[in-house]
C-alpha cells in the first residue's frame, strides 16, 4: 500500500508538470496544426513529465536495483504507448466534442491510464526488483523465526 501511495504522489506531481506544459503548448500551437495541435502538445508535455516520473519511480517508488538502461528501456516502451493512447484519445474526444476545453478531456483520459500504468510499471518495468516486493530478499533472517532460532542455537553450540 505504501508503494501505491508513493506512486500516486509521484504521478500527481508528474501530472502537474504534464498538464502545465500541455496547457502551455496548446496555447502556443492552437491554430498551427489543425486538430493535431493537441497531439503535439501531449507528446511534448509527456516527454518532459516522463523523464521526471521515471527518475522518481526508479529511486523512491519502486526502489529499483536494476540498471537505468534496463528499466529505462522498459519504461520508455510503456511511456510511449501511454503517450500515444493519451494523444489519440484526447484528439479523438476533441473531434467528437468540439468546443470543450482540452484539459477537460485530458484529465479523465489520463486518470484511467494512471491505474493501468501502475500495474504495468509494477510488473513490467520494475518487476520483482523493488525492495518491497519480496521482503525476504532484503533481509533473509526474517524468512522463518524457527529457522533463525535454530541457526542461532547451532551457532551457539559450535562456539562452546
Amino acid at each position: 500500500m505504501k508503494k501505491f501511495l508513493r506512486f500516486m504522489v509521484s504521478s500527481l506531481s508528474a501530472s502537474a508538470i504534464d498538464l502545465g506544459l500541455f496547457t502551455l503548448f496548446c496555447n502556443l500551437f492552437r491554430g498551427s496544426f489543425g486538430m493535431g495541435y493537441a497531439a503535439a502538445a501531449t507528446v511534448l508535455a509527456r516527454i518532459a513529465s516522463s523523464v521526471y516520473n521515471y527518475l522518481i519511480n526508479y529511486k523512491l517508488v519502486f526502489k529499483s536495483r536494476e540498471s537505468y538502461l534496463q528499466t529505462g528501456l522498459r519504461y520508455t516502451v510503456v511511456a510511449v504507448i501511454k503517450m500515444l493512447l493519451s494523444a489519440a484519445l484526447v484528439t479523438g474526444f476533441l473531434y467528437l466534442f468540439q468546443g470543450i476545453k482540452e484539459i477537460r478531456i485530458k484529465i479523465p483520459v489520463d486518470v484511467v491510464l494512471f491505474f493501468v500504468n501502475y500495474l504495468v510499471q509494477r510488473k513490467f518495468v520494475y518487476g520483482a526488483e523493488s525492495k518491497e516486493t519480496n521482503p525476504r530478499e532484503t533481509n533473509p533472517r526474517e524468512t522463518n523465526p524457527r529457522e533463525t532460532n535454530t541457526q542461532e542455537t547451532n551457532l551457539q553450540k559450535t562456539e562452546i
